[in-house]
């Protein structure tokens, strides 16, 4: 017990943060892969870029070359998921204002031929 009492209390702060980046980064990939969560929702791409972004801080400290491009790229795809899933939003709710639009100028057409 008292090995784990000193791995938890001399374990440096920065590689906590790089082991919470790996289970978020772990645990979004088996929520995808068991169909608990859908590439497409904001929520996997931010949990991915908050994992790799822990790990990147994690790295900074402990220097590896490889891994911090991985990340990197990690972060830079999570961010294109984000900005996909904004776009959608945005030409949804586009779209819903100009069915609405146009839903209302048919009523007011309709009004006027009566």
């Amino acid at each position: 017990m008292n090995g784990l009492l000193d791995l938890i209390r001399f374990t440096p702060w920065h590689q906590w943060l790089g082991m919470l980046g790996m289970i978020l980064i772990v645990s979004t990939y088996l929520l995808l892969q068991t169909g608990s969560i859908s590439s497409e929702q904001l929520r996997y791409s931010l949990l991915n870029v908050v994992g790799a972004g822990l790990l990147i801080i994690s790295l900074l400290f402990n220097y590896n070359l490889p891994a911090l491009i991985v990340e990197v790229f990690w972060v830079g795809v999570s961010l294109i998921g984000i900005a996909r899933y904004v776009r959608r939003r945005v030409a949804s709710r586009s779209i819903k204002c100009n069915t609405q639009s146009i839903h209302r100028a048919q009523s007011d057409l309709t009004a006027r031929k009566d």
